[in-house]
């Protein structure tokens, strides 16, 4: 069978025959220019490029604990209220005297070494008192029968030895209201960085602890933060009456400051390694 003859046997023209054998060569050559020096193409298709990029197979495990502590300290100040109440017949009677015996009580208190800056005053009123008409008696309208004052200081005792002979000197003066006294630290800020860092401690231990009955181990700390545990709390002696201390001195038990902590904590696990 004659060669030439054979495109015709194919129902194919010569012409097409052309075009389709440099199309070949074209697509031959493009390959060969892509191809690197160990034969393999570079990754310039969207399939190739999400191959050769890592990805990540899985979650991170992670755990939330919470740290808390509260520690103890010797309180180094006592805050004493102390008042004094009065009674007359007109304004002026009542105010005066009462203006009177607070003078007398502040004097007292500040010969006890007290300085001018750790007395504060916390309330002062004059209020009137009245006489109300009985529940038969629906036309009177009630009376101004006399008039009340009363004057409280607050008083910062920065030695904690010193509390009962300033309650002594004031109520000896003449003040007839003791509100109460509490007990505080003068600086908590070393103290709460303490009580911080043992809750962060904690918090890491219980991390630990539950890890290792999960099998696996803390790998670090992903997130940690503060939470608010609330002010120190003082212990509050009790208010004593007033027939109490004017009979003898006033007895005191400082007691202990409680300083709270918090800390909350996100932490990363991993597997624990083989044995």
């Amino acid at each position: 069978m004659r060669t030439d003859r054979l495109p015709f046997m194919l129902g194919l023209s010569p012409r097409t025959l052309l075009i389709g054998g440099i199309m070949l060569v074209v697509a031959l050559v493009a390959g060969v220019l892509a191809a690197g020096p160990g034969g393999a193409l570079h990754p310039t298709s969207a399939g190739a490029q999400a191959a050769a990029t890592p990805t990540s197979s899985g979650t991170a495990t992670t755990l939330n604990v919470v740290g808390a502590t509260e520690e103890r300290h010797a309180p180094d100040m006592a805050i004493v209220s102390l008042g004094v109440h009065t009674t007359g017949t007109t304004a002026a009677e009542a105010s005066n005297t009462n203006n009177e015996t607070m003078t007398a009580v502040i004097a007292a208190i500040k010969a006890t070494g007290i300085a001018d800056q750790q007395i504060q005053s916390t309330s002062i009123s004059l209020t009137p008192v009245y006489s109300w008409p009985s529940d038969n008696d629906n036309d009177t309208l009630p009376k101004i029968t006399g008039y009340e004052a009363t004057n409280t200081v607050s008083v910062r005792v920065l030695a904690i030895d010193r509390l009962g002979s300033v309650l002594d000197a004031g109520l000896g003066a003449g003040a007839n209201q003791l509100a109460g006294v509490s007990f505080a630290l003068q600086d908590r800020t070393q103290p709460y960085l303490d009580a911080l860092a043992t809750a962060t401690q904690e918090a890491r231990r219980k991390a630990e602890a539950i890890a290792a009955a999960a099998g696996m181990v803390v790998g670090g700390i992903i997130e940690i933060s503060e939470e608010t545990a609330g002010a120190p709390q003082p212990f509050l002696a009790r208010a004593a009456s007033f027939a109490e201390a004017a009979t003898a001195s006033v007895p005191v038990q400082a007691g202990e400051i409680v300083v709270a902590a918090r800390v909350r904590v996100q932490f990363r696990l991993e597997a624990a390694p083989a044995a």
